[in-house]
């Protein structure tokens, strides 16, 4: 119960509004992509002040069904310990041997600790096990937070990026989610749903425009 607490979507929204405080920033442009468009989008409702613009890449409250499974069996099944940073690429579905795969190595090097017989994602074994209840047992994730309701609660700009194959963000949602607040426009990028990574010339043309309405 204390790690549920600790990883609530109301205490990583505080965690953002803390950072804010210990850089001394009065406001910032914040940006949340897929599962950390909650914490983003509750820390722009609760604090509208601090929040001058929000950017949810890839993120909805409502997840499509067929990227729900996908990354639902793909974290639920995730090792604790991989060979190598090759195993740990290849587990999540990248080629080491392609062009794409040696662009992505820096990425997984950083995302891979070493542990005793290999590597280890540096992430907490919380959401993973998380995860396993939900494929397992259906049980879904309490996240203490009505998602729609906080989206229709903000009161700063919104920019809303779509994967246009992106199998979690359905091209359908894009209307109830700008019909969920009238400050939130919706763009589209040629990608799945790690837009960044995918596409990434595409996804700063996307966003920076933006950020710079926002600053002038």
């Amino acid at each position: 119960m204390e790690r549920v607490e600790g990883l609530s979507v109301p205490t990583l929204a505080n965690n953002i509004i803390a950072i804010l405080d210990a850089l001394d920033w009065r406001e910032a442009i914040v940006i949340g992509h897929s599962m950390s468009g909650r914490a983003t989008s509750l820390a722009a409702a609760d604090h509208p002040a601090r929040v001058k613009g929000l950017a949810l890449i890839d993120y909805t409250p409502e997840n499509a069904p067929a990227g729900s499974k996908r990354v639902t069996e793909s974290v639920a099944g995730q090792p604790d310990v991989f060979e190598s940073i090759d195993a740990g690429m290849r587990y999540f579905g990248i080629d080491t041997t392609t062009p794409r795969g040696e662009a992505q190595r820096a990425r997984f090097e950083a995302y891979l600790k070493p542990v005793a017989g290999g590597v280890q994602v540096k992430r907490d074994p919380f959401f993973r096990d998380q995860f396993r209840r939900v494929r397992d047992l259906g049980e879904r994730p309490k996240l203490g937070v009505d998602m729609w309701e906080v989206i229709g609660r903000i009161q700063c700009p919104i920019l809303s990026i779509r994967g246009a194959r992106s199998d979690m963000y359905a091209p359908e949602t894009a209307n109830k989610m700008k019909a969920a607040n009238s400050r939130l426009r919706v763009g589209e990028v040629d990608a799945g749903h790690n837009i960044a990574i995918e596409n990434h010339a595409d996804f700063l043309a996307a966003i920076e425009p933006f950020i710079t309405s926002l600053e002038s």
